[in-house]
């Protein structure tokens, strides 16, 4: 059970959105943000969102980044780095993936090894301007 933050005293909360239009934000933030009593003080916005849409929706929904909600975005747009304010992105670093994802299957290929396993990819956190506090 999620417990309070000390910062801010309330309890985390889990809201999952699927949408048809990965590309419009706009009805998404609104659903998510809803009246201003109960709005997030944070959101983590999976890939298929461009940062830069996200905080296009918030401000028309009145919401200041950073300083109403918080933005963490899972991206690979290098967009994030310029919006205003910069959005702070989790990578899943796609190329070491592929990177992996090849070596694995070369060694299938060439040295008919055909246990299963993985390798583990380091993710790569860009913390920016849209997550932190002004103190």
């Amino acid at each position: 059970m999620p417990t309070a933050t000390p910062a801010v005293g309330r309890k985390p909360a889990c809201r999952e959105r699927r949408r048809e239009h990965p590309t419009e934000p706009g009805p998404l933030c609104g659903r998510l943000l809803g009246d201003a009593g109960e709005r997030p003080d944070a959101m983590i916005v999976l890939t298929e969102v461009s940062p830069l849409l996200v905080l296009d929706a918030a401000r028309r929904l009145g919401c200041r980044v950073p300083d109403d909600l918080l933005v963490v975005s899972a991206s690979e747009d290098g967009v994030a780095a310029h919006t205003d304010p910069a959005v702070t992105t989790l990578s899943m670093q796609p190329a070491l993936i592929a990177e992996a994802g090849i070596h694995l299957l070369v060694e299938v290929l060439d040295l008919g090894i055909t246990e299963s396993r993985g390798v583990e990819v380091p993710t790569r956190l860009d913390i920016r301007a849209s997550s932190l506090r002004a103190r």
